[in-house]
């Protein structure tokens, strides 16, 4: 299969618009604060379709089919944007888009050479680089790109689509939306839609129910944010690599009664025992950890180079060990279910929440599984209706530096984000089948891990972006190796 050369021709590039005109008391969109909160960036998404079409032996579907199979998704895209009509607009400034219906980014591409369920499994056997040539876009900010560029967005789409068709039948629609507009909840929902209306179910389908809710900038006005660090938790730059670990059912569960019999090691004694961790701290636990091990034995490592090139007075190896290192981890929380009364899950923007974690330890020193946890869940239990009514309040971003815990010189940070529990599989059926996979692509952001549901949906891929150097060590780290497939 290696050898079979992959050809991808473009087939078209055009901007599709709303089928319908956007009002003109709707041509400014307010930001909300958790909008301009939101890293400048580009977010993934890859559905990969095996099935085929025709019930006949031959599978190739010819030109016209697939041209009939683009235009249902563009001309089904273009009455979606009509009800999500900010996507097809531009970032105008700091708090607003301009809802012009200049459109989004549709590009068709005819792929020839491969499979689908060859690609699938390329992935799994080399990288997720394998996914490059499907995308819209360079995600690393070449070729005039944006991503990880900040907000010179002006006359750039908000979303960003490529459809590739297969010569057998099959198709990977590789989609890029603008974080600062839109998060998980609302990408996944705009998919719901766009796929119900791709299938003619109308409003009885799988669909969100009713229009999305534009009330975010009410519910958290946006601010001058006067030099606000909004990027502290996001560090994008080039030399990242992402790699794909698959955590089966199986071995999570390991996991978590790991997780459990530390906890009981800990606080043998008369301590209350943890209760057993969910699946997300006990992987958050998990990669947090093995992370940590890698900057912790650099560090040592590059120290100790450091004491035998030296030509000067160096403190020893073991006084480096000694020394305390702190670490951080934070989590984007969804806030529709954490406010009284709750939002509307088809609230649309960024309704999102950052708990954050924080462990020192010497360099020396291991961090065992039970500490872990239970700051994981601490963090995230710290983001409630009072946290939320805090980030509502006048003093917003005051409260924000009041409410994040005070983070040591020098923390070295990972973030997290989890698209699990999205029902991403029933959503996405435009008339062909739900996806045989569903999957994120590289990401030219440090630190940063986020999660998808396996396609089976018992199990979860953890997506990591580290620099290459850390990526080499983390890779390789034996307890990580322990529980992935």
């Amino acid at each position: 299969m290696s050898d079979v050369i992959m050809k991808i021709d473009i087939v078209s590039r055009e901007s599709i618009r709303p089928s319908s005109p956007t009002p003109s008391h709707l041509n400014t969109y307010s930001l909300s604060l958790l909008d301009q909160l939101c890293p400048p960036l580009y977010v993934p998404l890859l559905l990969y379709y095996t099935k085929q079409l025709d019930s006949g032996t031959d599978c190739n579907l010819g030109d016209k089919e697939s041209s009939s199979r683009c235009d249902v998704l563009k001309k089904s895209l273009a009455e979606t944007l009509s009800k999500y009509y900010p996507l097809a607009g531009r970032i105008k400034d700091d708090v607003s888009v301009e809802c012009n219906d200049e459109g989004v980014d549709f590009i068709e591409a005819r792929v020839v050479g491969r499979e689908v369920s060859q690609v699938i499994q390329l992935t799994d056997s080399v990288n997720i680089d394998i996914m490059e040539p499907f995308l819209p876009f360079e995600p690393y900010g070449e070729s005039g790109s944006t991503f990880g560029l900040g907000l010179d967005l002006v006359s750039k789409a908000l979303l960003k689509i490529q459809v590739n068709v297969f010569d057998c039948g099959g198709i990977i629609i590789c989609a890029y939306i603008f974080h600062r507009i839109a998060d998980g909840t609302t990408f996944v929902n705009f998919i719901k839609d766009w796929a119900a209306t791709a299938r003619g179910d109308g409003d009885s389908g799988f669909r969100v129910q009713g229009k999305p809710h534009y009330e975010l900038f009410s519910l958290f006005p946006p601010r001058a944010l006067l030099g606000f660090n909004v990027n502290e938790m996001i560090e994008t730059e080039k030399g990242i690599l992402t790699k794909r670990f698959v955590f089966k059912a199986l071995n999570i569960a390991k996991l978590k009664k790991k997780c459990i019999h530390d906890a009981k090691e800990a606080y043998e004694g008369g301590e209350q025992e943890q209760q057993p961790p969910t699946r997300f701290e006990a992987l958050t636990s998990l990669i947090w950890k093995c992370f940590m091990d890698v900057d912790r034995q650099t560090k040592a490592r590059r120290h100790h180079e450091d004491v035998v090139s030296a030509s000067v007075d160096a403190p020893t190896d073991d006084a480096v060990l000694r020394q305390v290192q702190h670490y951080g981890a934070s989590f984007s929380i969804n806030l529709r279910t954490r406010m009284n009364p709750p939002l509307p899950s088809n609230t649309f923007g960024n309704a999102v929440g950052l708990a954050i974690a924080q462990v020192s330890h010497n360099l020396d020193n291991n961090v065992d599984y039970a500490e872990l946890v239970s700051k994981v869940k601490n963090a995230v239990d710290q983001i409630d209706s009072d946290h939320v009514r805090a980030l509502q309040s006048t003093d917003a971003l005051s409260n924000i530096e009041k409410m994040k815990p005070k983070l040591e010189k020098g923390t070295v940070l990972l973030h997290f984000t989890s698209r699990c529990r999205f029902p991403i599989y029933e959503a996405a059926d435009f008339g062909w089948g739900k996806p045989t996979w569903a999957s994120l692509s590289k990401l030219p952001t440090k630190n940063l891990v986020m999660f998808m549901d396996t396609s089976s949906g018992d199990g979860v891929e953890a997506y990591v972006s580290l620099k290459n150097e850390d990526m080499m060590e983390f890779e390789r780290h034996q307890e990580l190796l322990a529980f992935v497939a």
